[in-house]
C-alpha cells in the first residue's frame, strides 16, 4: 500500500513539473507570436497610402508630394520621408527616393503658356496661347487658328479646336454672299464707267496700256514690259492683305504647308506673314510675277486692288 501511494505521488509530481516548465512556456510562446502578428497587422493597417516591400520588410508608402529618404528598418513601420525639392513633384504615394521634374511650358515655338503652377503634389498644367489650338490630350505644340475669308466664321477657334469657316454656298451665308455680290457689281460698274469716260477724254491709247477694272470684256492684265516685283513687295502686301494673298497662292498651286509655314514664322504679325508669302510667290513665278499678279487679281474680281497694285508697279506710265 505504501508503495502504491509513493508511485502515485511521484506521477503527480512529474505532471506538475511538466505543466510548469514545459507546457506553460509553449503556451506563452504561442500567445506572444499571435500578439506579434496582430501588432504587425495593425501597423500595416495604419499605412493609409499603402505599403511596399523592401529587403523582406513591409514599409509604408510616403505621402503625395514626398519621397523616401531612408527605408523602414522594422516590418510594418514608416520609412523616413521628406518633401520633394523645388521644381519637382510626386502626384502619387511613393516608395522612390526621387521626385519627377516639373514640366516647362516655355518651349520655343510651342505656343504654350502656364495655366497652373507646378506644386510638390501636381505637375504644371500648360494651355495654348490666345488664337492657338491643339486637339490632343497632352499637347506639346499649339497651332495658329485658321483665318476665314469672305465666307465668314462658322465656329470660333477654341484652345482644343481650330476655326471652322462657312462653306461657300451654305444656306446660312447665301444672304451675305448676295449682298457682297451686289456691292461688288456696283463698284465694278462705277469703275468701268470711270475708265470709259477717262478713255474718251484722252487720245487713243497705245499698246502699252494695261486693262484694269473691266470684267465685261474680260481682257487680261498683260503689260508689254515685265516689272520687278521685289522692291514693291511690302507696299503691295499691305494692299492685298493675308486673305487675298493666301487665295492667290492656293490658286497658283502653292502647297498648304508652304502657306502655313509663313504663319508659323510670324505667329503674331499678319503683315509679315503676307510679305513672306508674297516673296515665296514671287520666287515661284519668276520674272512674270508682276504680270501674273495683276492677271489673277482681275480674274478674281479684285479690280480695286489690281488698280492699286498697277499704280505701285507702273506708276504714271501705266495710265
Amino acid at each position: 500500500m505504501a508503495a502504491f501511494v509513493f508511485v502515485k505521488s511521484s506521477a503527480l509530481a512529474v505532471l506538475f513539473i511538466l505543466k510548469t516548465f514545459y507546457v506553460l512556456p509553449f503556451s506563452s510562446s504561442a500567445l506572444f507570436w499571435d500578439k506579434h502578428q496582430e501588432l504587425s497587422r495593425a501597423k500595416r493597417e495604419l499605412c493609409q497610402d499603402g505599403t511596399y516591400d523592401y529587403e523582406g520588410r513591409t514599409c509604408c508608402l510616403c505621402h503625395i508630394g514626398q519621397r523616401v529618404k531612408e527605408h523602414c528598418t522594422v516590418d510594418g513601420d514608416n520609412p523616413e520621408c521628406e518633401f520633394c525639392p523645388a521644381g519637382e513633384y510626386n502626384s502619387h504615394p511613393s516608395s522612390n527616393k526621387f521626385c519627377e521634374p516639373c514640366t516647362s511650358c516655355a518651349q520655343i515655338n510651342a505656343n504654350l503658356e502656364e495655366a497652373e503652377t507646378c506644386t510638390r503634389a501636381r505637375d504644371t498644367v500648360c494651355r495654348c496661347k490666345s488664337q492657338h489650338y491643339c486637339s490632343l490630350e497632352l499637347c506639346k505644340i499649339c497651332y495658329p487658328c485658321k483665318e476665314c475669308g469672305e465666307e465668314g466664321i462658322k465656329e470660333v477657334c477654341t484652345p482644343t479646336n481650330d476655326t471652322v469657316c462657312n462653306i461657300k454656298g451654305d444656306k446660312q451665308s447665301v444672304g451675305m454672299y448676295v449682298g457682297i455680290s451686289i456691292a461688288v457689281l456696283v463698284i465694278i460698274g462705277l469703275v468701268v464707267t470711270g475708265l470709259y469716260c477717262s478713255k474718251k477724254s484722252k487720245s487713243p491709247g497705245t499698246l502699252n496700256e494695261i486693262q484694269v477694272g473691266s470684267t465685261t470684256d474680260n481682257k487680261e492684265l498683260v503689260p508689254l514690259n515685265d516689272v520687278e516685283l521685289s522692291p514693291h513687295i511690302p507696299e503691295i502686301a499691305k494692299v492685298l492683305g493675308w486673305t487675298v494673298m493666301k487665295n492667290l497662292a492656293l490658286s497658283s498651286g502653292m502647297l498648304s504647308t508652304e502657306i502655313d509655314s509663313c504663319k508659323m514664322n510670324h505667329p503674331q504679325d499678319v503683315s509679315e506673314q503676307t510679305v513672306d508669302l508674297l516673296q515665296k510667290w514671287e520666287n515661284r513665278m519668276g520674272r512674270k510675277a508682276g504680270r501674273e499678279l495683276l492677271k489673277m487679281l482681275q480674274n478674281n474680281n479684285n479690280n480695286l486692288k489690281a488698280e492699286k497694285v498697277k499704280d505701285i508697279l507702273y506708276g504714271s506710265s501705266a495710265a
